[in-house]
């Protein structure tokens, strides 16, 4: 179990510390729900079954009743044993519809209604004959009576018959009493069972659960404490980072101006050397002169862009709005702008919210860099820009100079790496500190160039 859940992740685990007793929970609910609604279903059929043989008594009692009242009546002649045969005959239609619509489920019941509805009124036409009759006769006659007795017969016959079919009747419900409380009694315990079951399911889930959590909480402890110790680990780090970086820009300081001494010395001696000897500039000598103060201009380049590449991406720079069209129309006013190069700026160039400085870096080191290896006279440079499926924004600084082979597009972005090595003021480091700056912002940058079309340098930027 532990195996288990260790192996899930924390959301997961979370997860299932809700979901499980959740799920018990629900289920004892639809259990408790379902045994309440079978429960009710089968108290309902006992109370059906019981209102049955209740309508199937009060209608016998009824035929008894007019029967009764009938006889009084042909006894006594008094008008008062009629009442409960008017009562009766009343009622009667009543109480059998009540029962017809009872017994509206079971089919067989239906047919036996169906008969005794036709004997019922056989036997109320009789006794109704029969009262007709004593009510027409005076003194005894012998036809009427005999005819009355015949009458009274007949009625005996069909109220015994009706008595044995509404026993059957009753008899067949009185089973169908006994089944159905036999199942309403298995339902109950049925119920009582599954509802036991699921309650004990649910104590045990969530005593799963508060297990469950306490491994959770244990580990996340745990891994709160650990994370405290990477935390004091990283606090550490960032001191001795700190103190390191600290170190390393007073190294580079006095690397870079150990360096640029012995180089300014080697350039002053290499112009004082031409002058005193009076070298012709067009000589050997004088030829050989100038280029080793182009070596030393490149290495003072060299220098320069190895401190400013070395600071790339650790200044602390707060972020403003900022206009990008007016940022970049600042970078092309300090730039040494050929004649005949126009550079076209996006009217659209929006404003947004970033480090001022380190952005006016990369359009400043992509823009001199179309401008510095453009092969024409009548070249453009042009800055654009789109907004991007996240929000941010993509700028472009193109132009239509040589181009650069794609084999090289990798290259270039590398420090030290450059295409015109023979240039003084080529140092290969301009596009590795682009390449730096927008991927310390979390941007991407790329190229689009074929030989002789010209290269469009892409970079995206967070807004």
């Amino acid at each position: 179990m532990r195996r288990f859940w260790q192996g899930l992740s924390i959301t997961r685990r979370g997860a299932f510390i809700l979901i499980l007793p959740t799920l018990f929970t629900l289920s004892s609910l639809i259990n408790w729900a379902w045994s309440r609604k079978q429960e009710k279903i089968a108290s309902d059929w006992v109370i059906h079954t019981e209102e049955i043989l209740k309508e199937s008594s009060q209608l016998l009692t009824l035929l008894v009743d007019a029967e009764t009242g009938v006889r009084g009546y042909g006894l006594t002649k008094d008008p008062a044993f009629l009442e409960p045969y008017e009562e009766a005959k009343q009622f009667i239609p009543d109480r059998f519809g009540q029962l017809d619509r009872l017994t509206t489920d079971g089919s067989p019941q239906q047919v036996k209604l169906e008969d005794i509805g036709i004997r019922i009124n056989n036997y109320l036409a009789l006794l109704q004959a029969a009262r007709e009759l004593l009510g027409e006769m005076g003194n005894a006659r012998t036809e009427s009576s005999a005819e009355l007795q015949k009458l009274i017969r007949m009625g005996k016959t069909d109220l015994d018959t009706l008595r044995k079919e509404l026993s059957t009747l009753r008899t067949e419900e009185q089973a169908l009493l006994g089944l159905r409380r036999e199942k309403l009694l298995r339902t109950k315990r049925f119920v009582d069972r599954l509802l036991s079951i699921t309650v004990v399911l649910s104590l045990l889930s969530y005593a799963v659960a508060f297990y469950l959590y306490r491994l959770a909480d244990e580990e996340i402890m745990t891994r709160n404490r650990q994370l405290e110790v990477a935390n004091e680990s990283l606090s550490q780090f960032n001191i001795a980072l700190a103190k390191r970086n600290q170190d390393l820009d007073e190294f580079t300081h006095t690397v870079s101006h150990d360096l640029k001494a012995p180089l300014r010395a080697i350039a002053n001696l290499s112009t004082w050397i031409a002058e005193d000897l009076d070298i012709p500039a067009e000589s050997e000598s004088g030829r050989q002169i100038t280029l080793l103060q182009a070596r030393v201009v490149k290495m003072r380049s060299l220098i320069d862009g190895l401190l400013q590449y070395s600071r790339t991406g650790r200044e602390i720079s707060r972020f403003e709005p900022v206009n990008v069209g007016e940022l970049v129309q600042e970078v092309t006013e300090g730039l040494a702008q050929p004649p005949g190069i126009q550079i076209y700026i996006d009217p659209n160039l929006p404003t947004i919210e970033t480090e001022r400085l380190l952005l006016q870096q990369v359009f400043s080191n992509l823009i001199s860099n179309s401008l510095k290896y453009h092969d024409r006279t009548d070249g453009k440079v042009i800055v654009s820009a789109q907004l991007t499926d996240d929000g941010g924004y993509e700028f472009a600084v193109a132009d239509d100079g040589p181009g650069i082979a794609p084999e090289f597009h990798e290259r270039i972005f590398k420090i030290f790496q450059t295409l015109a090595s023979d240039r003084p003021d080529s140092t290969g480091i301009g596009l590795a500190i682009v390449k730096k700056i927008v991927e310390s912002r979390g941007g991407r940058l790329r190229l689009v160039s074929e030989v002789g079309q010209g290269a469009t340098f892409y970079f995206t930027w967070p807004s």
